[in-house]
């Protein structure tokens, strides 16, 4: 499928890639309201901006529209900014209502906003007018000629990385910038597509360090002599590495052709310079010999050449995020290339001799390798440094002992040292045979044993060393710079295991750290128009689909309604439960929306106070649902086993106008103030008033 839908006169009779003739496309009746689909024939004298433009017209100032072109795809277009799918199967129904010409506007909207469907507007050719010579109609030109869009959505950068379906922040997937190239931000080319259709060719003659500077200019040119005699009417364009004088010619077709047609030209380009030229030998020839893909001229880095010496040059204007820079100037690019024209070939052979005297750089053969400011590695045998954990210290240390992250070389002490610690606290351990017993049984758990020497070959070594490490442990937390801190942090570990049931020494127990961080609600929301108005406004904005979004809804009602404490940390894994990135951009925007449409309320803010040890506690806000947030076991027993949703909502209206609505809302109000009493006490270890 292609996105290029400009069609030559000259094309009726091509082929397809594999050999086989194009199909015409099926006749059928015009519309009468002026939109076309792709399966009609629409009449040759309307077309498109982009056809035109490739046609070197451009539609008069005060035009009049006399079409629409639309396109339906079969998958999602890269310039859709929406990030919800449609199913293969509602897709083919789409397509198949649009071929019988019974597709409203209303569904194609719906399939235009989600990125499966595109309009052009169709021009009257006889409402046209020459293509201005400007900066703007230049820079799309070029990128029609290269980006026609039969082409897959991919391209090289400067990276020479392919860049395929990467999201940005405004479009499906990103897509090649003309002006950034101009620039020299981001320089960019096509990719060979054997499906697609090509404007230009390019050779890429390369110059070595031990090549002589006028055998290869001379060699250069004998090539260019060449393609100007062989190809009279493709308009040329020189391009001049100023380093070593490295050539790429790039020639421009009058149509374009497909990949098999550009195929069987560049072969017979090819066997003909071989007979034709001394020396020569096949180069990188765009899009068939080579890698099958090349970098785009006016490269600000290089030398490019036209018909008068050097390319001419202009200023950009002035923007947000850029100041005026002096770039290749595209304005006469259309003209150049309707008009066949060549490079100056005086000017090439100047710019090649001129690069040719630059030194080039000289390949060291037993170059030093430069120190590394990275991971400073540790001595063989020694504890080291204690990995970062991050926040993930039990789910770090249950992923070593049961093989899921291969640890660096002889690294052993580095985990059995704190998971030491661990045990020796959390289970409250004082004795060193026992705690020597209970860490054994972790380690007889690691599978593959083979990045530790003492682990694997020497395990008499690695016990006598644990030993004195377990009793600098049992003693005062020993080999830490600070004890004291080392053992607060474990202590608040100790808290979060007795309160999940986790023990550190035994692994029957660790399947609870993964239950801990789901939460399964046991209310069932009422769903009501409010809450479904509420997804589709959530669904763009948390950057998911409604499906989503609902789910997450039942969570997070269940969780305000269950422990009324609602920090972003409690909202982030909740968020990516259901599949939605816990970001605090996320959250924030979430947070936001409920609170304007008023399904929960701020009841108690965040608080930051000292305990009495001195150390600073933190609680997040508390919230509180409205009387828009009710739950099926909230109401009566019928509401509790309704099926019916049209019932349930009745049922939900009745309920608001009763008193026992007014009674769920004190209630609420009640028990928030009981939890936020309780988390007070618990974090600060006095009253309430006191911290407030």
């Amino acid at each position: 499928m292609t996105y290029y839908s400009g069609e030559d006169p000259k094309d009726s009779e091509k082929k397809h890639p594999s050999g086989a003739p194009i199909p015409a496309l099926p006749s059928c009746v015009l519309p009468a309201n002026g939109i076309y689909y792709w399966n009609h024939r629409i009449p040759q004298k309307l077309k498109t901006r982009h056809e035109l433009l490739l046609q070197h017209r451009q539609p008069k100032k005060k035009a009049q529209v006399q079409g629409v072109k639309r396109f339906i795809m079969d998958h999602k277009w890269r310039f859709g900014g929406s990030n919800e799918t449609i199913s293969d199967k509602l897709l083919r129904d789409y397509r198949q209502e649009a071929d019988r010409g019974a597709l409203s506007d209303a569904e194609f909207h719906f399939l235009e906003v989600r990125g499966y469907a595109v309009q052009s507007y169709l021009y009257d050719l006889a409402d046209t007018v020459a293509l201005a010579q400007t900066e703007t109609n230049g820079r799309e030109f070029l990128h029609r000629l290269c980006f026609d869009g039969s082409h897959p959505d991919q391209y090289i950068n400067e990276a020479n990385a392919l860049r395929v379906n990467r999201r940005t922040y405004k479009s499906h997937v990103s897509r090649p910038d003309i002006l950034d190239h101009l620039r020299g931000f981001n320089v960019v080319g096509p990719v060979r597509d054997e499906t697609g259709y090509y404007r230009f060719i390019s050779f890429d003659l390369d110059r070595h360090h031990d090549i002589d500077p006028h055998l290869f200019a001379a060699y250069v040119m004998a090539v260019y002599a060449f393609l100007v005699k062989n190809l009279p009417t493709c308009a040329i364009v020189a391009q001049v590495n100023p380093k070593n004088g490295s050539t790429v010619f790039f020639c421009f077709f009058p149509s374009r052709r497909t990949y098999g047609q550009v195929h069987a030209l560049v072969d017979w380009l090819d066997a003909k310079a071989k007979k034709e030229i001394a020396g020569y030998s096949t180069p990188e020839i765009y899009p068939v010999y080579g890698p099958g893909k090349v970098y785009l001229p006016f490269n600000p880095e290089k030398i490019t050449l036209g018909e008068s010496e050097v390319w001419p040059e202009t200023k950009t204007k002035k923007s947000k995020m850029c100041n005026p820079m002096t770039v290749y100037s595209l304005a006469d690019f259309p003209e150049y290339v309707r008009s066949a024209k060549k490079a100056d070939a005086t000017a090439i052979q100047q710019a090649i001799l001129t690069a040719c005297q630059q030194p080039m750089p000289k390949r060291m053969k037993n170059k030093k390798k430069r120190a590394s400011y990275g991971k400073k590695k540790t001595p063989a045998g020694g504890m080291g440094i204690v990995p970062k954990f991050k926040g993930r210290f039990l789910q770090t240390m249950m992923d070593f002992f049961s093989g899921k992250i291969q640890p660096e070389d002889d690294t052993i002490g580095k985990y059995l040292t704190p998971w030491a610690r661990a045990i020796a606290i959390v289970e409250d351990c004082r004795d060193v045979g026992e705690l020597k017993d209970r860490l054994q049984r972790c380690i007889d758990l690691i599978p593959d044993t083979s990045f530790s020497d003492r682990l694997s070959d020497d395990p008499n070594e690695l016990e006598r060393v644990m030993d004195y490490t377990l009793e600098a442990i049992i003693k005062n937390n020993g080999y830490q710079r600070r004890p004291d801190e080392s053992t607060r942090i474990f202590l608040k570990i100790k808290k979060f295991c007795d309160r999940i049931g986790f023990v550190p020494s035994d692994p029957d127990t660790w399947a609870v750290l993964d239950n801990h961080h789901t939460f399964q609600p046991d209310l069932r929301l009422v769903w009501t128009p409010e809450l479904a108005v509420l997804v589709r406004e959530l669904a763009p904005v948390l950057h998911c689909t409604m499906s989503q979004v609902k789910d997450f809804l039942k969570l997070f009602f269940a969780w305000v309604e269950a422990t009324s404490e609602t920090g972003y940390t409690k909202v982030a894994p909740l968020m990516e439960q259901v599949g939605i990135a816990g970001s605090n951009n996320n959250i924030t925007a979430m947070f936001k929306i409920m609170k304007a449409q008023g399904f929960i309320e701020k009841v108690k803010n965040y608080g930051c106070f000292q305990d009495a040890d001195g150390n600073v506690r933190r609680h997040a806000n508390f919230y509180v649902n409205t009387a828009k947030v009710v739950f099926r076991e909230q109401m009566d027993q019928e509401a509790a086993d309704q099926p019916d949703t049209h019932i349930m909502y009745l049922l939900y209206l009745t309920f608001l106008s009763s008193d026992s609505c007014e009674y769920l809302l004190e209630y609420r109000r009640l028990i928030v103030e009981e939890r936020f009493r309780r988390r007070i006490r618990g974090l600060y270890g006095y009253s309430w008033k006191r911290a407030a």
